[in-house]
């Protein structure tokens, strides 16, 4: 078990990353915890191993006849961050504030250390559905700022439609490359973002699996893997479609429905009712979960992982860039 980190004493954690520098490949002791805390204010680190515990594994590594560690060397402290709240935003009615909900660690970067120092490593997703990177404020030791955006979100609708899903957490997670993978469009897609040339490398749709949910992320450099949250709300009846032939995945691209079954941003007031489409007895209010409806028996339970290969395109982008970055500076002088 890991020791107890003081900086999260009394605090309700909202997201996790693992940071392991290239160290840790024979020390797994060396890797720390970021935790996203305090309603996306803060951001503490924590380490994996005690001061003994780093002492032990060091002279394990070094052999019998390796020399006692130092007495006087400095002991592992909890590091703790403050977020800046002065960029973060509301959707216009000052009611429905922005707030981070993911954080990760560009892998470019390799420690925790770099949060201390001004490069910008930490890559921070918002309840509005904003991927921003976030670096150490000039003078104000301690508090963390924004530095680019990675994606933003721009209209009134647009972040509405992120806002529904401000409380799942894990949205995001970095792999070798530079690249910061995202879940988004309601959990449905992979979105992948360049985080050198800081621009959309591109998207790809998860396959869909009758009642189960998406819910957090991780992955590497061949694979990801994929949390789902079993139980969850299945369309009912399953291949539904409307009496104009518009399934449910329709009625949630087109943003034509709400998922307390109201009308969305796209649907004309012109078309009139739900009703006028019903289809097999069911409107989409009543067959669909995106719309309010669908079979919602036994929701919220059994959790799987689910393992998928990255998309060819991008597991060779990222083969390339590994074995790039892998030459030292002097070959290539």
């Amino acid at each position: 078990l890991a020791p107890m980190c003081a900086a999260l004493e009394g605090q309700a954690t909202r997201d996790i990353a693992l940071v392991c520098p290239p160290e840790s490949k024979k020390d797994p002791l060396k890797c720390e915890v970021l935790v996203l805390h305090d309603r996306g204010r803060r951001v503490a680190s924590c380490p994996f191993a005690t001061d003994g515990e780093e002492a032990e594994s060091e002279a394990e590594l070094a052999g019998d006849d390796a020399p006692p560690a130092a007495a006087d060397k400095p002991k592992s402290q909890n590091r703790l961050w403050r977020v800046a709240s002065s960029w973060l935003r509301d959707i216009g009615d000052g009611k429905v504030d922005e707030e981070v909900i993911s954080i990760v660690l560009n892998l470019d970067c390799g420690s925790v250390e770099t949060l201390n120092e001004r490069e910008a490593c930490l890559v921070v997703g918002t309840s509005h559905g904003r991927v921003v990177t976030l670096r150490p404020h000039l003078l104000h030791m301690g508090e963390l700022v924004p530095s680019h955006a990675l994606w933003n979100t721009l209209g009134k609708a647009a972040v509405a439609e992120q806002v529904q899903w401000r409380h799942t957490t894990s949205l995001m997670t970095a792999i070798p490359g530079g690249f910061v993978l995202s879940l988004r469009s309601n959990r449905q897609k992979l979105q992948v973002i360049d985080g050198r040339h800081r621009k959309v490398f591109g998207e790809w749709s998860l396959p869909p699996h009758r009642g189960r949910e998406w819910t957090a992320l991780a992955g590497g450099a061949t694979h990801i893997f994929v949390s789902s949250q079993g139980g969850a709300c299945a369309d009912d009846p399953a291949e539904w479609v409307d009496s104009k032939g518009y399934s449910c995945t329709d009625y949630v691209d087109k943003k034509w429905c709400t998922q307390d079954g109201k009308y969305g941003n796209g649907w004309s007031n012109m078309w009139g009712a739900f009703d006028r489409y019903m289809n097999s007895a069911h409107t989409a209010g009543t067959a669909c979960c995106a719309c309010g409806g669908g079979d919602r028996q036994g929701e919220g339970s059994t959790s799987q992982i689910w393992k998928f290969p990255l998309p060819d395109s991008l597991r060779t982008e990222v083969a390339a860039r590994i074995k790039a970055d892998s030459v030292p500076d002097s070959a290539t002088a």
